[in-house]
């Protein structure tokens, strides 16, 4: 069983392509420790040791993707009556749910902190760009030790999880080798890091980190940094399921290329030529119409 979320900065949106099956209630965290329940006596022969297993994930618990884009509006992908084609998110969405009630904070820090901890964005502290923090309450530019994120909620709840691509959620003065780290995904909940710490990237050159360590430069330098994250996530699920193919997973993956710089392929370019002719007015106007009859938002009541 598999999970899919998708949201944007922009605007956002959910899609989950199948139910999660009740949850055994887990209401501490982390999770304590059994009771011991062996015997220990004067003498080895006469103890008996309590097996060590570690926190497991609850019968039937979905791997899960939780995509976001970044600056790209609720009316763009196809899934959602968009002009751009967007057929796996169609066929996600056919198999499950499209949900259009996600709080849009219309900037990429703020939607991130909300998307990843569920609370309003100025309760997790990201009340605008996490490297411009005014040093007031809700705006500090951090999310604080008292805000769980749904990756430290769900890895201490038996699940591995990783991050791959934009986190633009940690502050100027914490981006060094000196840390502190608390704010760095790895610090966030997230056993693996593959990304950029920024609001933008370089898509052929960029400036990425693995974990807490700057990736070598020359590393796939000639690939498009979209491909180099989605080689890295199916690098990552190949060896997390060889080494554990019942524990279940949490991928973020929140890629920057429709953040600027726009840096798209000639091929991308081509195949869209004459595409979006006809001007935004026009093309607002039409998208409008498509969500209307997808029924993305409710008709307006007279």
């Amino acid at each position: 069983m598999h999970a899919f979320l998708y949201a944007s900065a922009g605007a956002a949106a959910l899609m989950i392509a199948a139910a999660s099956p009740a949850q055994t209630v887990r209401t501490t965290l982390p999770i304590p420790p059994a009771p011991f329940d062996g015997v220990i006596a004067p003498d080895v022969a006469n103890s008996r040791p309590m097996p060590v297993q570690p926190v497991r994930a609850p019968a039937g618990a979905p791997n899960v993707l939780l995509f976001m884009s970044d600056d790209v509006g609720f009316a763009m992908s196809s899934a959602f009556g968009g002009p751009v084609p967007t057929p796996n998110f169609e066929r996600l969405a056919a198999m499950g749910q499209r949900y259009n009630r996600f709080h849009t904070t219309g900037i990429c820090s703020p939607s991130r902190a909300a998307l990843l901890t569920g609370r309003n964005h100025h309760a997790a502290g990201n009340g605008y760009l996490s490297d411009l923090p005014t040093g007031f309450p809700g705006y500090m530019g951090r999310m604080g030790p008292d805000t769980a994120t749904i990756a430290q909620m769900l890895r201490l709840n038996g699940y591995n999880s990783a991050m791959f691509g934009k986190d633009h959620n940690v502050p100027k003065s914490e981006q060094s080798e000196a840390g502190p780290f608390d704010n760095w995904p790895t610090g966030r909940g997230f056993e693996y890091y593959y990304g950029f710490i920024a609001g933008d990237n370089d898509q052929y050159s960029p400036t990425l980190f693995r974990g807490i360590s700057r990736v070598a430069p020359e590393e796939n330098k000639a690939d498009l940094l979209d491909k180099r994250l989605a080689d890295e996530i199916i690098r990552y699920v190949h060896n997390q399921k060889a080494a554990a193919p019942d524990k279940p997973f949490l991928i973020h993956y929140a890629p920057g290329s429709t953040h600027a710089p726009h840096q798209a392929p000639a091929d991308y370019i081509a195949r869209f030529k004459g595409r979006f002719d006809q001007g935004w007015d026009r093309m607002r106007e039409e998208s409008y119409h498509r969500q209307l009859t997808m029924a993305s938002f409710p008709r307006a009541r007279n």
